[in-house]
């Protein structure tokens, strides 16, 4: 009687530990065929394990079965309750994870980043390109303004420099006709055009360091225009009038001597 006893206690605690594991599968929306029929053979075997209303299992229709011993009534079917109560959390967990977005949430926040990049540096390139004319515009206006006020500012050749250049002039018309010969080395290099440069660039050199006056561009194009083309056609005016008053006298330049 005692074996009968312990094989019994046997079976009830494999019976319990197979309802258990039908239930978590039956909470996972599965089924185990070998943990079913081991379940009918138990209870064809020991008739007493058989409940007299087994619980419901979510998504799995199972035959009912014969009612079960009154001893074995409250223990059995409390139980299984209890154990079916903790596999409802991983069943929600199953079917909460899928719906979950978190994992797509970084990329999204990136695609998002890359788009709104992509718009920043399109309407910054679009910005620069019509600000593009507008400021060449602009700097050309300031121009043409600053030209026209330098136009009527006062000459910086000075008298004194055009006196110079007159000068030297003369004395190079002179050096050429007693001297120099023009087509030598030194006659080609002293020349009135070369002299009056000279002076052009003393004059511009002594404005920007003792006057500290700046030399734009602006500046720079009215003083050739109005200052040195004319110096220069003036310098060769002087230079070919004093080799014609040189040769009433029967002077002239080396090269024409010979």
């Amino acid at each position: 009687m005692s074996e009968s006893t312990a094989e019994l206690q046997r079976a009830r605690r494999r019976y319990k530990a197979l309802v258990r594991e039908r239930g978590s599968l039956a909470s996972s929306g599965a089924s185990d065929p070998v943990v079913e029929e081991e379940i009918r053979k138990l209870e064809e075997k020991y008739a007493e394990l058989k409940p007299h209303s087994p619980p419901p299992l979510p998504g799995h229709c199972t035959a009912t079965s014969a009612p079960v011993a009154p001893s074995a009534t409250s223990e059995e079917v409390a139980k299984p309750s209890l154990t079916m109560a903790p596999s409802a959390s991983p069943s929600t967990e199953l079917h909460l994870t899928p719906s979950m977005p978190q994992p797509c949430a970084p990329t999204d926040e990136l695609r998002v980043e890359a788009v709104d990049t992509d718009h920043q540096a399109r309407a910054a390139q679009s910005r620069a390109g019509a600000q593009l004319p507008a400021k060449l515009g602009s700097h050309l206006v300031l121009f043409f303004l600053r030209l026209f006020n330098e136009t009527h500012q006062k000459s910086l050749l000075g008298c004194w420099n055009c006196a110079a250049i007159v000068a030297l002039s003369i004395v190079v018309a002179v050096l050429h006709c007693t001297v120099l010969d023009p087509s030598s080395t030194a006659g080609s290099l002293i020349t009135p055009s070369f002299l009056c440069c000279l002076v052009h660039a003393s004059n511009l050199a002594s404005l920007y360091t003792q006057h500290r006056r700046r030399l734009s561009a602006p500046m720079l194009v009215v003083y050739v225009c109005l200052d040195a083309v004319p110096s220069l056609a003036l310098d060769l005016v002087v230079y070919n009038l004093s080799l014609t008053l040189m040769g009433f006298y029967g002077l002239h330049p080396a090269s024409f001597v010979c």
